[in-house]
């Protein structure tokens, strides 16, 4: 199979490329989300000093940034 720059350039303008684009941007976006809640736990955690929930709420804000770099990983590998 012989890739020239049309091939090239028809395969930027698949909408099935479009939409794998557009999907990891949303994912990374998604990654950025995250960190911010992480973020706003860890100030919520300053303000409000309850030790029980606040290590709970610590734990699932990392479970959730660990959720979304595996789910983009993932992502690009298959896409």
């Amino acid at each position: 199979m012989e890739l020239d720059f049309l091939t090239i350039a028809n395969l930027f303008r698949s909408p099935l490329f479009l939409f794998k684009i557009a999907l990891l941007v949303i994912m990374a976006l998604f990654i950025i989300f995250t960190i911010v809640i992480f973020t706003q736990v860890s100030v919520m955690n300053k303000i409000i000093t309850h030790a029980q929930a606040s290590g709970i709420l610590k734990l699932i804000a990392i479970l959730n940034i660990i959720f979304a770099i595996s789910l983009f990983v993932m992502a690009l590998v298959i896409l």
